[in-house]
């Protein structure tokens, strides 16, 4: 039985995992960020003052990292050449290990969700007056900030015709909102589920909308097993769809949802065509150089990147999702423990892990997470209920503190 200073510390770190993922928008110092900082931080007094050292970390997970770490050691041995850049990304990806085995010891899902439903109460409301001012009065709006902004972000922050509440973009806000909607299925929170849906689509982000139209499928055919509950859900679903199709609000959105082109969009499959093309070697231990040197050298076979040839968008070259970028940057053999790692997190009998499993599948394909923010928060969700996955998929580590 615990203790009521167990349960109050309890509370502190599950509390603080909604928190983190809206603060972690603001910059620290460089790329640092006041959300990953605090969380590490309270890991840190977690972990020196828990009296029983055990932590445990997903057996997959681990592997993949250690598999990640070996790939770049090949890399950095190939080319006598390593990026500081690299180096403190990599360091960025310990400390969220870290994060992720201290606080998921003490994490748990009911008071996460009781901090998340107040943080998603407030931003469903914010963002439901950015609609109004933008739908009807026809005013662009500002997200709201809460923390200093760094200069190098403030553009972010500029006023935009789609709502986002606290956040900087409507898929960004999605990406937040969507782990609520989860948690409202699996807590019977009809209401709450109904304002998150609503406010998805009017945050007019694609993103959010496919997202939205997919969990709904999935919830009607595999998870409802009242009848009058599934049809709530397929009249929700073709009214949205009504909305969507006759709204000229929603035409952005749409628009961008039709323009995809799998042959070379940017976003979804540069990654893997490029992935293809490198040399054999490239293939296994991963990409010599940035991806944009790669493409400017063979500028001839990809006459999709001639639009990024100008200095607003040439970075943009070197984006590539999270899925892709890891066997792109990371080789053959990353990729697959990457594979491994996510069939794992599907492989298990509870909805909402599989949810939470599911928006990391997507965001994998659609954006780049890999030890990030988002990465972050994802997990510490997927982990916050982790008994289900029994004792034998984690390593069990003791740490001992010398007298």
């Amino acid at each position: 039985m615990q203790t009521s200073n167990a349960i109050i510390w309890n509370k502190v770190i599950s509390y603080s995992v909604p928190i983190f993922i809206v603060v972690a928008q603001y910059k620290l110092v460089g790329y640092v960020n006041y959300g990953t900082v605090f969380l590490l931080l309270l890991s840190l007094i977690a972990f020196l003052g828990s009296k029983n050292k055990v932590f445990t970390i997903y057996k997959p997970l681990l592997n993949f990292v250690f598999v990640l770490i070996f790939a770049l050691f090949l890399s950095i041995i190939r080319d006598f050449n390593v990026e500081f850049a690299t180096i403190n990304w990599m360091l960025q990806g310990l400390a969220i290990i870290f994060i992720i085995m201290v606080v998921s010891k003490y994490s748990r899902l009911q008071f996460i969700y009781e901090s998340y439903a107040v943080i998603g109460y407030i931003s469903i409301f914010i963002l439901f007056v950015q609609a109004y001012q933008i739908y009807i009065i026809g005013h662009s709006v500002s997200p709201i900030s809460i923390l200093p902004i760094a200069e190098s972000d403030i553009r972010l922050w500029q006023p935009a015709p789609r709502p986002s509440s606290l956040f900087t973009e409507p898929q960004a806000y999605c990406s937040f909102i969507f782990p609520l909607l989860l948690l409202a299925d699996k807590y019977k929170n009809k209401k709450l589920s109904f304002l998150v849906s609503i406010s998805m689509l009017l945050s007019g982000s694609s993103f959010g909308i496919l997202a939205l139209f997919l969990y709904l499928l999935y919830r009607t055919f595999f998870l409802e097993r009242v009848l009058s509950n599934k049809l709530i859900v397929i009249f929700f679903g073709l009214f949205s769809l009504l909305l969507l199709m006759n709204l000229s609000y929603f035409d952005a959105a749409i628009s961008k949802i039709e323009r995809i082109d799998l042959t070379y969009d940017i976003r979804l499959t540069k990654g893997f065509i490029l992935y293809f093309d490198i040399p054999i070697l490239d293939k296994i231990i991963g990409l010599k150089g940035e991806v944009s040197d790669f493409i400017l050298s063979n500028i001839h076979n990809y006459p999709w990147a001639y639009r990024y040839m100008n200095e607003s968008s040439i970075h943009l070259l070197n984006y590539v999702t999270t899925y892709s970028s890891v066997f792109l940057n990371f080789g053959l053999i990353s990729g697959v423990f990457f594979s491994i790692l996510i069939y794992k997190l599907f492989d298990n009998k509870c909805s909402f892990a599989k949810g939470i499993a599911f928006l990391i599948v997507i965001t994998s394909f659609t954006a780049t997470i890999l030890f990030n923010s988002w990465f972050l928060f994802y997990y510490l969700l997927y982990f916050s209920r982790s008994e289900f996955l029994g004792s034998n998929a984690f390593y069990h580590f003791k740490f001992k503190v010398s007298q």
